[in-house]
């Protein structure tokens, strides 16, 4: 520089220049020799935050749809999962051997009445 501190025309180029022929660094190398010289610690990715984070917004999506009512998440009736089914007793007349008791040992044939419990749907 001159001693009237004003630039010279030719130390805007050989500054341009020399900003073109500054060494790049890879970004591993500049990583490492700043946590050699700095003491910092490296940067890792942490993906438990992008699953938290997903997991949050499903969390959300899910709150959402059972807010505006939407089946399977609505507290509401649902028709398909009471049942109109009933149990009915039902007498039905069964053949069958009986043994006459104190009798002289003879064995009849004699109808006998069961009741069942049947599931009734209609």
């Amino acid at each position: 520089m001159s001693t009237d501190d004003r630039p010279s025309p030719e130390e805007p180029a050989a500054e341009a220049r020399l900003v073109a022929a500054r060494p790049q660094l890879p970004p591993a190398a500049r990583d490492r020799l700043e946590r050699r010289l700095l003491g910092r610690p490296a940067r890792r990715p942490r993906p438990w935050r992008l699953g938290a984070a997903v997991t949050a917004g499903l969390a959300a999506a899910l709150l959402l749809l059972a807010v505006a009512g939407v089946a399977p998440f609505s507290s509401g009736p649902n028709p398909s999962a009471t049942s109109r089914c009933r149990y009915v007793a039902e007498t039905v007349e069964v053949g069958g051997l009986t043994v006459p008791r104190g009798g002289a040992g003879t064995v009849t044939v004699a109808p006998r009445d069961v009741t069942r419990y049947v599931r009734r749907c209609p």
